[in-house]
């Protein structure tokens, strides 16, 4: 079901995750990304998909990736330089406010 859903979609969920996490000590912005579609090490298809991007300003990107996978819920997401991305093809809805918290929460905000 995700996966079929319009860019324009999962853009609005990206702003939304982006609103649910509020101010933080992190530069964060919603970017067109390009999701991976198949199996193996070769994924055979790239869908268009939105991302909010997380640049922390406090830790590194791989200790603020390691606190997010390690946290409950687990939020896996992808670095490129010093930046995080959360694809919200990914997320759903239902999610964002958990997500928000998971984020804050690495990030060392209370909840």
């Amino acid at each position: 079901r995700m996966l079929m859903e319009s860019v324009d979609d999962v853009r609005v969920r990206a702003q939304d995750l982006v609103a649910a996490i509020g101010t933080v000590p992190a530069v964060i912005s919603v970017i067109d990304s390009d999701g991976q579609v198949g199996s193996g090490a070769l994924p055979i298809e790239k869908v268009a998909s939105a991302a909010v991007r997380i640049e922390p300003e406090r830790c590194s990107v791989d200790d603020l990736a390691r606190q997010l996978r390690g946290g409950t819920p687990a939020v896996v997401g992808y670095t490129r330089g010093d930046v995080l991305h959360l694809d919200t093809r990914t997320i759903s809805a239902d999610d964002i406010a958990d997500v928000a918290q998971a984020v804050r929460s690495a990030l060392g905000m209370e909840a």
